[in-house]
């Protein structure tokens, strides 16, 4: 049984930007506060000839709360990624040490998402939909001494996690892979094995729909749906792109990643996205190339806009009111405060319409 959580902001954030984030932290990783990180590291240098493809870990200390981990420390990013003396996203290891359960922190600074409201409300949809997504908050950040801004924190997908997902193994995508023979290959190992070549042969052999059906968990429908409801223009359905496969009683199913550009593009949904590069996937075209297959993706997607699309202005909503301000004012954020605002107002705009525009396109 997959777990998931659907957490909705209330608490009031920091009033102005002034590296005072975390009052009144309620203590929950993953739940309702503001929270306030701090790192250390003793030698930065060692992180300054970092780079998109090969970032070391570096040791340093982890802070939050009134307590301390040792950590090891890394720059992570694709087209995100930021040098140390900028805004850069952070992968932290605190080895033996748990934050509220967690080993591995996931610190992304949200430079392609000037709304700060992407990864907020899509995890929120995934998990609503039973979909297994990471959970998600927000965190004001300090290191050694510089404010950073603000982050969103994002549950890392590790072997922790997979467990709690009851899975025996976990791949992600690598830039771009799918389940086809000239891209299987970008498929990268997180945890656990298994035989992906296997799986692809199957494909080939017994197409999509029956695969799906037989060896996909459920999910896989809603994974999908949820795509499409947020139009997403980089994911599984656009570009094989920004997710991971689970093994999980012994089905395969699809987990979301890498949410930062969507709630902007107003793609339809009963059509294949145009896809940025490597194209859609193989699971989605032949799914709506299969009359029966295209039946239960729009069932999912007609169940995601009945059942939880609508409630997601609120959550965008809640969650402005904690971290609105201080995404206005962070100080390294590369958008004036003028733009954020614009990119918040654009975001509501699109959750607020998006159901109207589901059903327009549907005929519900």
């Amino acid at each position: 049984m997959f777990r998931v959580l659907l957490v909705l902001l209330a608490a009031p954030g920091c009033a102005a930007w002034d590296g005072a984030c975390g009052v009144d932290d309620d203590g929950v990783l993953y739940g309702d506060s503001l929270h306030a990180f701090t790192l250390d590291i003793p030698d930065p240098g060692a992180l300054a000839d970092s780079s998109r493809e090969d970032s070391e870990d570096t040791p340093g200390t982890f802070s939050w709360d009134g307590a301390d981990w040792p950590a090891e420390v890394r720059l992570k990013g694709g087209h995100s990624f930021q040098p140390i003396e900028d805004k850069p996203a952070f992968k932290v290891d605190l080895g033996e040490g748990r934050v509220d359960g967690a080993r591995r922190l996931t610190l992304n600074n949200m430079v392609q998402d000037a709304s700060a409201l992407s990864e907020r409300a899509s995890y929120a949809l995934y998990a609503a939909l039973g979909v297994p997504a990471p959970r998600h908050a927000y965190a004001c950040l300090v290191v050694n001494g510089e404010d950073k801004g603000l982050y969103s924190v994002v549950e890392t997908l590790d072997e922790l996690w997979m467990a709690h997902q009851g899975g025996t193994a976990l791949y992600e995508s690598d830039g771009f892979a799918d389940l086809t023979a000239d891209l299987v290959g970008g498929f990268t190992e997180e945890e656990g094995e298994a035989d992906l070549d296997a799986l692809v042969a199957v494909i080939e052999l017994d197409g999509v729909p029956t695969v799906l059906e037989r060896d996909f968990h459920p999910s896989v429908y809603a994974m999908l749906a949820g795509e499409l409801l947020l139009g997403n223009p980089d994911g599984y359905a656009s570009n094989v792109n920004n997710y991971l496969l689970l093994l999980a009683d012994e089905r395969w199913t699809l987990v979301p990643w890498g949410q930062d550009f969507n709630l902007r593009f107003r793609y339809g949904v009963t059509h294949p996205i145009s896809g940025l590069g490597a194209g859609p996937g193989v699971l989605y075209t032949g799914c709506v190339a299969d009359t029966a297959c295209a039946a239960r993706l729009e069932s999912a997607i007609v169940e995601g806009r009945d059942t939880w699309l609508d409630r997601l202005p609120g959550v965008a909503e809640d969650a402005l009111a904690v971290v609105g301000e201080a995404a206005r004012l962070d100080p390294l954020d590369p958008y004036d405060e003028e733009k954020v605002a614009a990119a918040q107002d654009r975001a509501l705009a699109f959750l607020r319409e998006r159901p109207a525009v589901v059903a327009a396109e549907l005929g519900i």
